[in-house]
């Protein structure tokens, strides 16, 4: 019984501050204020933009952040148009969250980057944060 309970107070100790950037990903529930989310639906078209403002055109998005912009370019789209890929460049650090089917992923860290979803799998939405004193980029304010 006490290795149980000693079992349990470790995972606890060191679960808690070892793993929360890609345990509690932004991509779902509140967004912090050091980001902004890009959503998309199932014909890989912006349904929306948390946080931030966006223009599109010729293919490339272009997203300004306070005074940060972000830019996603060379997209991806599968057979039945979801988006399943695409490059950002970033005017500052910045990390990448992809949620596409049920899974959450770290994509990605940096001024510029590039994701392809594994099997093909549809991007729900994209989260961009930068860092911050309360959250260093982790989307966990």
């Amino acid at each position: 019984m006490a290795v149980i309970v000693f079992v349990i107070i470790m995972v606890s100790v060191i679960g808690l501050g070892g793993i929360s950037a890609s345990y509690n990903p932004p991509t779902t529930g509140p967004l912090p204020d050091s980001c902004f989310k890009v959503e998309f639906n199932k014909s890989g078209r912006i349904s929306n933009v948390q946080n931030a403002t966006h223009k599109e055109n010729d293919g490339i998005i272009t997203i300004t952040f306070h005074e940060e912009e972000v830019i996603i370019h060379n997209l991806i789209f599968k057979e039945r148009s979801e988006l399943i890929g695409f490059s950002w460049t970033s005017s500052s650090t910045v990390r990448v969250w992809i949620k596409f089917g049920p899974t959450s992923k770290l994509a990605g860290e940096g001024i510029e980057g590039s994701f392809v979803t594994p099997n093909n799998r549809g991007v729900s939405n994209i989260v961009f944060c930068f860092s911050s004193d309360d959250d260093n980029g982790n989307g966990n304010g």
